[in-house]
């Protein structure tokens, strides 16, 4: 029942995801090839690489309510990418910016070392200070730079996904499905940590290496993410709860299917975005709040009280 479920589910995604380019399209086959279409595979590949990285990294924190955006990662992405803006430092790949990368790593090395010795409340409490850090250094770098960029610089810290150009996009894709191929393959250790690390040690899982293979892996994906997209929250947090709800927790399932639907849904909702208060575009990220604040509340006082009951 559930398979059949999962998949009319997945083919209504796709149905929605091959109709989204097509709104407000107007019969002009240039602008569909040249914007709508790379728009399109951007949105997949943004969205399938934040759904992966929070389900990586509620595994590895053991915390189901942490997400790249309410741990501040992608904040540490945006001040590295702006260092690296400033200091011009190249990228070695198409949208691939090495500050941006070393800040998300930074960032999230942090969280890692938070979350082995403190609480639930206290990792999320980190989180937001990292952003507050984060929004703090944007708004001075807004406030010094050229005044008629500030327009595009909000629209990139809210989610922006017109710069979509074909060479960034299809690096960030690439490298989404190899960490997907890898993590698909590493599933039975990725499971092991679901009993918790001492069991998943003397399973004859390197937790520590693990580790720190998601944390490579997830800023590598989150950098890349934030230089093409800016900062778009929330994804990363609704699609693993969906996904495990409908497939349950082993990761050689959850693991594709969240990717695919972290994909596809970005795809929709960037549809909608564009379509929703035409000729005006809401920003991705506005979207995404729109829906994912509610429903980190939601998680939230459900497992309050799952606790005190």
């Amino acid at each position: 029942m559930k398979s059949t479920k999962l998949i009319l589910i997945t083919a209504l995604l796709v149905a929605l995801a091959l109709v989204s380019p097509f709104l407000g399209w107007g019969n002009d086959w240039s602008i569909l090839a040249e914007f709508r279409i790379p728009r399109a595979v951007l949105a997949f590949a943004v969205g399938g690489s934040l759904a992966l990285c929070g389900l990586l990294l509620q595994l590895i924190l053991q915390n189901s309510l942490c997400e790249p955006y309410i741990l501040g990662l992608p904040a540490g992405g945006t001040l590295g990418y702006i260092a690296g803006s400033v200091l011009r430092i190249p990228g070695l790949i198409p949208g691939f910016s090495v500050s941006a990368f070393l800040g998300t790593l930074s960032f999230g090395a942090i969280i890692v070392r938070v979350a082995r010795r403190e609480s639930t409340s206290l990792i999320l409490l980190t989180g937001v200070m990292l952003n507050f850090v984060g929004s703090s250094v944007v708004t001075l770098w807004m406030t010094l730079s050229d005044p008629s960029q500030s327009q595009a610089a909000i629209r990139w810290l809210f989610g922006d996904l017109s710069r979509s150009e074909w060479g960034p996009t299809i690096t960030l894709l690439f490298l989404g499905l190899l960490v997907l191929g890898y993590f698909w393959w590493r599933s039975r250790d990725l499971d092991a940590l679901l009993l918790g690390e001492s069991t998943a040690r003397s399973l004859g899982v390197p937790v520590q290496s693990l580790r720190r293979e998601v944390l490579f892996a997830t800023a590598l994906l989150l950098s890349i993410s934030v230089s093409l997209a800016g900062t778009i929250g929330f994804v990363g947090l609704m699609i693993p709860h969906w996904v495990r709800g409908m497939v349950g927790s082993l990761h050689r399932r959850s693991v594709p299917i969240t990717f695919l639907w972290g994909g596809l849904l970005l795809v929709i909702a960037d549809g909608v975005s564009r379509h929703l208060f035409e000729p005006y575009e809401i920003p991705i990220g506005v979207m995404t709040s729109f829906i994912g604040a509610p429903f980190f509340i939601y998680v939230l006082m459900k497992r309050r009280g799952g606790r005190a009951a």
